[in-house]
This record gives structure tokens, sequence and C-alpha cells, in this order.
């Protein structure tokens, strides 16, 4: 459903009202420009302070032009989710009688980037919903106060005494006043400088001009301020001013009366910041009424009256689920968009995150936590484009809000919030089972612990699953509260449990039924579940980095490509409970030990032999080129008589050719014809034409040479067949120089095999594989790791497997060496030899089962 500035009015009750009764909300907001690394010149990672800075500077320029809003309500009794997405734009316009000016810009190429997806810049100055930040409502009403607080009293004016024309307006309007006061009592309520021909007005002389300048106006406000501080000067828009007499109560009463309407003005300019207020719990007490009452009858359809008085009892009580993609970020705008500047130090800005908003979650976090450098899939389309086809729990539309329903609108804040709503709600029924075996994230130099565990067996609610605090600079924050913080917050709720548990459905239940469906994925995990401390209060800063590489969920592609039966028991399921599919939801847990493996190649240092075919072709291309060449000049390069020339002659009558490599043939003759080779010539092979090519060089070269005793020899090139290949040396690189060769290790079993070891924690994959190869064959070698992702991979299952552990999965990196050796001197994995083999020759050494896993990594030649 979009919202604009003429139905915002009437669809604001209904918003709230939603809002207070929701299990939780979907937001997205799309950007006048966005923050973008910059690095400085160094590789350094950003800590999350340096992260924080960038986001909060980039929000202070830029604004939020869309705002998309899922809000989503649960049925437990169909085990049903229906969605309302809103959508909305922001207008950047503020009524100019506040006296408040809004200053943004935009980022051309953000502009670019909403321009390509069809965003209507008309929209947003047209159609926008108008709003008024918490900092901006200060300044306006503090403009008021400015304008009627009484200056400081000044002793002198700032005339100088050479402006004599200065000086003699002054002069003039002292005569004036006290003319006015030397009436006493029968002078009237007010003076007015110019005079005007009033009736009752006192006349001026003419030295005056009919309307004062400000200049002018300037010098009598002072002057009343200096020498009559009993009277007051009141500007009038005719040009004029008038001189009354001070009224205190007076004063007072008009002061009260600009500050009510200008709070009136407020208020009503406020606009989408109701919204927000009641998404971090803020104050709605001064919302107006107009909203609930028929003032907007004529613009909208008729409605049910809601009571105002009972939305905001809920909305105090309870605050919902807030949702996300890349929360981090939009908690930044959205913050310095409706609330005003944002503290300089992160902590602080959690802390007050962790106040607006008790429960928070961020499905990109959700998606990337814990996999490592697989690299899994983030983008918000392709999660939901995976999680399509995943059958629970269900989502529908509501039915007034069937805009997407046909077909999405890609970058449209309203549809990208739906998105994240139905991810959100497939990944955590895929995810309930997550963290129950949660190991909390290692100390070190990336890590700052800034709170304590629960303990053991505690509900990780909202509350105390917060608790549980430290935040990863590379990669995520968490939010922190403290136990003052909780009782405080619980006092606030209507019955005991989590912040919110009162309205929510996703409050804890002891119901059967539910607990039930939760098991089987037909519903989103109940607040004491133990997901919600693994995967609430994070946001998402960095992307999957190596201090949460811990590469678990068998190293996913996509949290949802397989189908596994799932392994949640079920505990006495009642007659009316239809179960989904046993299919639909895998508990996803380590079953085997994860290694790296290194498939280190030396690649061919030269091209490989001709084929008997591929001779002779080549050697008829020589020939056949040679009939159609233009025939050689040799007068052109040999004068006639000379040494070079009956060299020459000699030459041609032997091979009755200028080309020295295609044999005795005359290319001008009538057997010209006649260019194929018969079976088993010679003059096709390689080594014989270069054997001739050097004969030819070795005759010039002695014949022109002036010492006849000693013959030159020509360098001839180096052979194919190496001294290694000879001797069978499969240690050595320089053999089969024409094919691929690969490093194999032998265990101290006796097995051969591609180095590899377990990944360790802190690790990626890549950073494995490089450690891999070090511990096993040295540091003498100067290689090369070609990528970041795997190119096949080998899984040996145990013969028996114990409880936790069915067996290894090796994925092996792809690497090059280009010099050095490999050294087993002191290995760490008591590896006991090693070759350098071709893909013909690893067949022989390794196991059946090991080579058809990995030879089609390996290269024919």
């Amino acid at each position: 459903m979009d919202i604009t500035a003429q139905t915002f009015g009437p669809t604001l009750p209904m918003l709230l009202d939603e809002l207070s009764t929701c299990c939780f909300v979907a937001l997205d907001f799309e950007f006048s420009g966005i923050a973008k690394r910059g690095d400085g010149g160094t590789s350094r990672p950003s800590t999350l302070q340096e992260r924080y800075e960038e986001v909060k500077t980039s929000a202070d320029h830029f604004q939020i032009l869309q705002v998309g809003l899922t809000i989503c309500h649960e049925d437990l009794k169909e085990g049903i989710y229906t969605l309302r997405p809103y959508n909305l734009h922001l207008s950047p316009i503020i009524d100019d009688r506040l006296g408040v000016e809004r200053h943004w810009s935009f980022q051309s190429s953000a502009v670019a980037f909403l321009l390509t997806h069809r965003f209507s810049m008309d929209s947003l100055f047209r159609q926008g919903v108008s709003y008024l930040s918490r900092d901006e409502e200060i300044k306006a009403v503090f403009r008021v106060l400015e304008k009627f607080k009484r200056p400081e009293a000044t002793t002198t004016i700032g005339v100088d005494e050479a402006e004599t024309e200065s000086l003699a307006f002054l002069q003039e309007v002292r005569r004036l006043v006290d003319e006015w006061l030397a009436l006493g009592t029968a002078r009237g309520s007010y003076l007015n400088i110019p005079p005007a021909s009033r009736p009752g007005a006192v006349e001026s002389p003419g030295i005056m001009s009919v309307e004062l300048n400000r200049f002018q106006k300037r010098l009598i406000y002072q002057l009343v301020e200096v020498e009559y501080p009993f009277l007051k000067a009141i500007g009038r828009s005719a040009g004029f001013l008038q001189i009354v007499d001070r009224d205190e109560e007076l004063e007072k009463t008009a002061l009260a009366q600009k500050l009510e309407s200008t709070q009136k003005r407020v208020w009503e300019q406020t606009g989408f910041r109701w919204v927000a207020e009641a998404l971090a719990g803020g104050d709605l007490t001064n919302l107006p009424q107009d909203y609930f009452n028929n003032r907007w009858a004529g613009l909208h359809k008729p409605r049910q009256q809601l009571n105002s008085d009972q939305i905001k009892r809920r909305l105090r009580a309870t605050r919902p689920v807030v949702v996300g993609h890349n929360l981090f970020t939009d908690l930044i705008y959205f913050c310095r968009c409706f609330f005003g500047p944002l503290p300089d130090r992160v902590e602080e800005f959690q802390s007050m995150i962790h106040e607006m908003f008790p429960v928070l979650m961020d499905t990109k976090y959700m998606a990337t936590h814990d996999c490592g450098s697989i690299n899994p899939t983030s983008s918000l389309q392709d999660l939901h484009n995976k999680l399509a086809f995943v059958p629970y729990p269900k989502t529908k539309l509501a039915s007034q809000h069937t805009k997407y329903k046909a077909h999405g609108i890609s970058h449209e804040a309203g549809y990208d919030s739906l998105l994240t709503a139905e991810v959100f709600i497939k990944l955590s029924a895929h995810l309930r089972d997550r963290g129950a075996d949660e190991k909390p994230p290692p100390s070190g130099k990336n890590t700052k612990a800034t709170g304590s565990a629960p303990k053991p067996g505690q509900p990780a609610s909202a509350e105390s699953h917060t608790q549980l605090v430290e935040h990863t600079t590379n990669t995520y924050m968490k939010l922190r509260t403290d136990e003052a913080e909780a009782s405080k917050r619980a006092a606030h709720t209507v019955i005991a449990g989590p912040p919110g548990a009162s309205q929510m459905v996703l409050r804890p239940s002891d119901s059967i039924v539910i607990q039930d469906r939760v098991n089987r994925g037909q519903l989103i995990p109940r607040l004491d579940a133990k997901f919600w401390s693994t995967y609430g209060n994070k946001l998402r800063v960095f992307g999957p980095s190596a201090s949460d590489s811990r590469v678990c969920r068998s190293c996913q592609e996509t949290i949802v490509r397989r189908q596994y039966a799932s392994a949640a028991t079920t505990q006495g399921t009642p007659e009316t409970t239809t179960a989904p599919p046993s299919s639909a939801f895998p508990v996803v847990k380590p079953t085997h030990t994860i290694k790296a493996g290194v498939l280190l190649s030396r690649q061919p240092q030269i091209t490989r032999d001709l084929t008997d075919f591929e001779k002779a072709y080549f050697f008829y291309q020589r020939r056949l080129n040679e009939r159609l060449t233009l025939p050689f000049t040799k007068y052109f390069y040999f004068k006639r008589g000379t040494p070079a020339d009956e060299d020459w002659k000699r030459k041609i009558r032997e091979r009755q050719t200028a080309a020295r490599d295609i044999g005795k043939y005359n290319a001008y003759s009538k057997d010209a014809w006649n260019d194929e080779l018969l079976v088993g010539a010679v003059e096709s092979d390689p080594a014989h034409q270069v054997e001739m090519l050097v004969q030819d060089a070795e005759a010039t070269v002695n014949a022109t040479s002036q010492d006849t005793s000693k013959k030159e020899e020509v360098p001839r090139p180096f052979p194919r067949w190496t001294e290694a290949d000879e001797k069978g040396d499969d240690k050595s690189l320089n053999r089969a120089l024409q094919r691929t060769l690969y490093l194999l290790v032998q265990s101290k079993e006796g097995y051969w095999k591609l180095p590899s070891s377990a990944v360790e924690p802190e690790e990626t994959m890549k950073q494995a594989a490089q450690r891999t190869l070090a511990q096993a064959a040295g540091v003498n070698m100067n290689t090369w790791f070609v990528g970041y992702h795997p190119v096949g991979h080998y899984v040996y299952n145990f013969r028996k497997p114990s409880s936790e552990l069915q067996g290894e999965k090796t994925f092996f990196m792809k690497a090059r060496i280009f010099t050095g050796q490999a050294d087993l001197a002191g290995n760490a994995d008591n590896l006991t030899d090693f070759k350098w083999l071709a893909k013909d020759e690893i067949a022989k050494y390794v196991r059946p089962q090991y080579y058809a896993s990995i030879k089609n990594m390996l290269a024919e030649r």
C-alpha cells in the first residue's frame, strides 16, 4: 500500500493500531547517499568505531527518501503470518512558518542507482509525507522563545558622531516620543513612527520618510531600549513602528499563545515521526486527536473508529521486534533523520539503540553468521529466491496490501521490507535450533567483552539474551543492556516475560500445540528459545571475516538448498495439528571435520610433442607456402662471382629450394605438385628439421671463417627429454616438461594424498590452505594461490563414525609453484615422502575412491 501526503492522515491510526498488536515489523529505506569505504591508501581493516563514524558522517549529509514498512501479525491457530507492506516517500520540505531550515544533499551515484530502478523524484516533493525530527522541534520552539526574549540592557546606541543624518533622525524620534509622553493621561495608547495622517496621530514636520528602512528601525529599537526602557517598539508590516507602554503580563500572554500555536503546528508537522516514535517507544501524548476523528472522511473510505488512548497504552506497554537487512546503516540513518544528531562514540549509540529497540534482528547477520570464508549469499533478493520454495511457515498478504502480489518492484523500500519480512520468517524457522551448543567467539585483539553470559538454563529472552555481549570490531556489533535496565523494562510490561511479550504472539508459551509447531518449523521460535541469544540484537557491520569463520553448515552455498529430515521429535501432536513435510527444515549440525587441501601444480614448461599427422600437416603447409610465394631474388642479396654467390649456387643444387627445412623440393618445376611425403620420411620430424638448420648454419659459419683449422659448432636447442626423465626422478620439477605436475605427499601410514589439514578457528579456507602448505612442504617455495574458493572436494566417511562426527570433508584450494622445492624436513604432519606427478601417474599411487574425487581437478597434460 502506498501512503502519500494526502492519505497519511487517515492511515496513521491504522498504522499505529497494527504496530501495537503485531509480532514484528520489517524496515527498509532508500537514501539520497550512502557512506563509501575509504581506506586511505592502506589495507588495514576498519574498526567498529571508524565504520560508525563513516556512516554517521554520511547520515549527517544525506537523507532518507523512501520508507518501507511491513507489519506482520501471527495467527497461532492457522499457523499463518499476515503481512502488510507500506511504501511512502518522505518530503524534505518543512513549514516555513516554523523558521527551521533543513539542509541535505544528494550523492550522484545514489541518484543514478535510484533512477535506474525507476525511482520518482517528483513523488518525493509532491506526494512525500512531511516529518519533523525531535531536534528540529526543539529548534522551532527555541526560535519562538528567542524572539520574545528581552535582550540584555544596553547603555549606548551604535551611531558615530560623524553620522549627522542618523543623529538628526534619532533627535527627531526623541522629540516625537517626548511630546507623546508629555501629554500624560491624555495621550493615546500608541505612537506611530513615522506619524501617519491618521485621526488623533501626532504629526511630523516631514524630516522622516513615509516608510522606514531596516537601519532606521534598528536605531528606533536601540533608542527605546536605552532611553525608554518602560516602553516597547513593535514593528508593523506597513513600514512603520508603534511605541506602546511595556506590559509584562501582556507579553507573557502573547508568548504563551505563540508557543501554543507553534507547538500545535509542530505536532501537525511531525508527520511520519509519530510512527518512528511508536517504534522507538517515544512519547505519543501530544499526538493530535484529529487523526482519530473524522477529519479526513472525504479523503478515505469510512473506517472503524479507533481508540487513541487504547492504542497509546498498548504502544507504551509493548514494542515489536524490529527486523531489517543491514540494520546497522538503517538504524544510524533512522535515528539521525527522526531524532537528531548522534553521539560520537559507538558505545553510546549502542546504549541509545537498546533503549529504543529492545529486540532487533538483522537478516544479513542471520544469513552470514558462522559461515567463514565460503562467501554465503547475503543479497536480500538472492536470499528470498532461495527461500521461496520452503513451504513453512506460511505467509500471506493482507487483502488491502496486494501491490506486490503479482510482481515486485526491485529496490522500492516497501517491496524490500516485504522481502525482509519473508526472509526473516523462513530463516528464523529454519535456524530455530541454532545456538543450542553455541560457543562465544574467542577473545582476542578484535573482540571486546562488554557484558556477561546468561546463566545455564536461563531463558534467552529479549532482555536476558542481550546480556551475552561482546562485539567483534571486524564483523558485527552486539547490543548491550544491564540487569537494572532489564528490571526497569520488565516493570512496564503488562504480563511477566520478555519486553513486549505481553501483546506479542512471540511470547513464550506452555502450549504443546504451539511448541510442536515451532519444532516442526511452522512457527517462528518463541522469545525464550536459544535462537534469539544466537541471532538477536546483533548487527552485521562488515562482511563475514576470519574472526567469524568456523566453517559450519556443511560449507553451505545457501542455507536451505538441502532437504534433510527434521531431527525434531514429535511430542504428542494433537489431532488438529497438520504436520508439514518432514524434509522442509533441516537441523543443521556439524557432521564432518572440515579440512583444507592444497592442489599445488607446476605448469607445463614446453609445448607437447606433435602427432605424426600434425607433423605431416605442418610440413605440407610449409611446402605449399613455398609454391605460393614469389621466387627468391638471389641477385638482390648476392653479387655475381662472389663467394656468397658460389655458396648459394652450391646449396640450391643440393636442395633445389631456398627453404632450409622442407627437404629436397623445387616449387617451380613440373613436379611441384608432388609435395607430400611418403610414410616414414624423416623430413617432417622436428628433430630432423632442427638438425638441418644447425648444419646449414655451421656450414655458413665455417665457410666464412678465417681460421679453417678449427671447426665451429652452433649451439643446439635443449632436449625435450631431461636428465630427470632418464633417471625417473619423480621428486624433480625438471621432468615431464610437457605435462602439469602436482605435489603429492605420503602420510606416516603410507597413503599418498594431496597436502591437507583441519581448518582451525579464526581461519578462512585460503588461510588454512596456505598454513597447510607451509607446514607440510616448508617455506622454500614461491607459490601463488589462485583464488578464494575451492576447486573441488573429497568426502571420507569413517567406518565407525562417532556420535558427533561421521567423517572428514576436504576442500582443495588451487595454487601454483614458480620457484623452489618441497622440503619435508621438520614437517608438522609427520609426512614421510613427496612426489611431483602428472595426472595419469597420480592414479597409480592414490586410492581409487580418492582419485575419483580429485581427477576432475587435474589437467590432462
